[in-house]
């Protein structure tokens, strides 16, 4: 499992792809830069036991510098479809994604 923040992240794929077994699966977890206050106000409500900074710090973070260097589900799509991977599956999680690629 790996996140996306590459510089070359068609590059980061075919590398996942060329070092997987055949049959072998790439999980991809991410941050998906389309989330809304609504998504995020409702991920923060899984977070028990964190601190108050450490609250308002992940929330700041969901809001800023994670959100701006995420992709959309579209950019997954397109990674995707342009790799050697022979199917995949994009699954919304939370206030990210989980992109599946299988060999």
């Amino acid at each position: 499992m790996v996140s996306l923040k590459f510089s070359e992240p068609q590059k980061a794929i075919a590398e996942m792809y060329r070092v997987l077994k055949l049959g072998g699966i790439a999980l991809i977890n991410d941050m998906n830069r389309e989330n809304t206050a609504a998504d995020i106000k409702e991920e923060m409500k899984s977070m028990h036991g964190a601190s108050m900074f450490d609250r308002w710090f992940i929330k700041l973070s969901f809001k800023t510098f994670l959100r701006n260097s995420a992709y959309n589900y579209a950019g997954f799509e397109d990674f995707a479809k342009r790799s050697p991977f022979i199917k995949f599956e994009i699954a919304k999680k939370g206030v990210g994604f989980e992109v599946w690629l299988y060999k």
